[in-house]
């Protein structure tokens, strides 16, 4: 049997995550961008006749349920009070260790450091 060739993906650098991600905003919008394609959905009822709390920047309120949520209810981040920046960096250096990474390696450039960028 003939293996298949997988595509190439490109892994972008430290350097470019931190560019991509500099703050908590822009991990929003590429969240969103990844869980929303075709519009807001809420996470407990999946309905979409959602709208954006005008008091509270990404609060959503569904008027189905009565519900409010963020993008980060239905997913890991849930109940997480670290930026979702830092998650999405944290995420890349797992993925990216070739030989695995500990916790005490995570929690050194992904918590202390970014704080200075």
């Amino acid at each position: 049997m003939k293996k298949e060739k997988q595509p190439k993906v490109k892994v972008l650098s430290t350097y470019e995550i931190i560019q991509k991600f500099p703050d908590e905003q822009s991990a929003i919008d590429y969240l969103a961008g990844v869980l929303w394609k075709n519009g807001v959905v809420c996470p407990y009822c999946k309905g979409q006749n959602v709208k954006e709390r005008k008091k509270r920047k990404n609060y959503y309120h569904c008027n189905p349920c009565n519900k409010d949520f963020t993008i980060r209810v239905g997913t890991i981040f849930h109940r997480s009070h670290i930026p979702l920046h830092k998650w999405l960096y944290a995420i890349y250096l797992v993925l990216t260790a070739r030989k695995g990474i500990s916790a005490l390696q995570l929690s050194k450039p992904t918590i202390n450091s970014w704080s200075q960028c």
